[in-house]
């Protein structure tokens, strides 16, 4: 997506590889450490301020429970991350463009 907004196929505002980044790190975290991903999350938000939206809705896109417990498998985020990018080259820079409908868990159901 960088790649796509530095080119202008994309607006650069629904470039969300930062949040993705952010969710992935998060996650490895947790496992190096034998903790709860929604631990660490939420001692972020105590702690580091408020965790990104984005952030946390990718975080629903990897695990199938609010509890943050249960993951989905690499076939499910995958569908939901293409899903995310087609819908983000549909857009166009410039004003009134912006993320795509639903944010990054449009295409995943509440249960996996």
């Amino acid at each position: 997506m960088r790649a796509l907004a530095a080119t202008g196929q994309i607006d650069p505002r629904i470039d969300v590889t930062a949040a993705l980044v952010d969710a992935v790190r998060l996650v490895k975290r947790a496992r190096e450490e034998g903790r709860n991903v929604i631990e660490l999350a939420h001692r972020r938000d105590m702690f580091g301020g408020d965790l990104d939206p984005v952030t946390r809705g990718f975080l629903g896109l990897m695990y199938r429970d609010e509890a943050l417990s249960r993951p989905v498998g690499r076939s499910r985020l995958g569908e939901a991350l293409s899903w995310y990018l087609g819908e983000a080259e549909k857009t166009q820079p410039g004003p009134g463009a912006g993320r795509p409908a639903g944010g990054p868990r449009r295409g995943v159901g509440a249960n996996g």
